[in-house]
């Protein structure tokens, strides 16, 4: 537990009254404080699939690869970071997404951006389980913590497309973790959302690795 300047620490050992702790800061000056100033504004779901926004993925079946092809890109790059994930391919792979079931494709549209299942009408609801399953991307907001269920619509999270009435394609998960299009995943279609939302996220690792170097140097 940690308070203000206190913490506490549990121990087997009923002798033990101190612990001793190094200072590893004395060689840093100038420390920062936990966000910077000036940072870039945070990139929303807008600005990574808004050039593939209304185009249709192929479909699987049972977690299972349905057509598995390209699709050609709609129209060109509308955002930096989009340039950023296409600068190495000319055409869009992993567009897949789960096909699903009438019942579900209708609860899923009275869904409006940004909510979830507490949201829909009473007759659509589900009873029991977690309360904030369905939920629907808004494209003006980042995304949230994309997981290894991010094909399945009644997992916990945001993995409902923002205006198509769908889950998720595997590229459009990869895309708002930071996976440049030209990366391909292998496998059964849940095979590769596994692959997705288990990963760390490619700038997100650069990052924390620019900063740790600076300290180091």
């Amino acid at each position: 537990m940690i308070n203000l300047n206190y913490f506490f620490v549990g121990a087997k050992n009923a002798k033990l009254k101190t612990i001793k702790i190094p200072n590893t800061n004395s060689n840093l000056s100038g420390q920062k404080t936990l966000f910077e100033k000036n940072l870039p504004k945070l990139l929303t779901v807008k600005d990574a699939l808004s050039d593939i926004l209304e185009l249709e993925p192929f479909r699987t079946h049972n977690g299972k690869n349905g057509e598995e092809s390209f699709k050609e890109y709609p129209e060109p790059p509308k955002t930096v970071y989009q340039e950023y994930l296409r600068k190495n391919s000319d055409k869009l792979y992993d567009h897949i997404a789960p096909n699903h079931s009438q019942l579900v494709v209708d609860r899923i549209s009275h869904l409006k951006q940004g909510k979830n299942h507490k949201s829909l009408p009473p007759e659509y609801q589900l009873k029991g389980g977690y309360s904030n399953i369905y939920g629907r991307l808004h494209l003006e907001r980042p995304a949230g913590t994309i997981t290894g269920n991010c094909g399945c619509v009644s997992a916990p999270g945001k993995f409902i497309h923002p205006i198509q009435n769908k889950a998720l394609s595997v590229r459009e998960a990869a895309r708002l973790q930071s996976f440049p299009d030209d990366y391909r995943f292998f496998g059964c279609a849940r095979d590769k959302y596994k692959q997705v939302g288990n990963s760390v996220p490619p700038l997100m690792a650069y990052a924390v690795a620019r900063t740790v170097k600076k300290v180091l140097h």
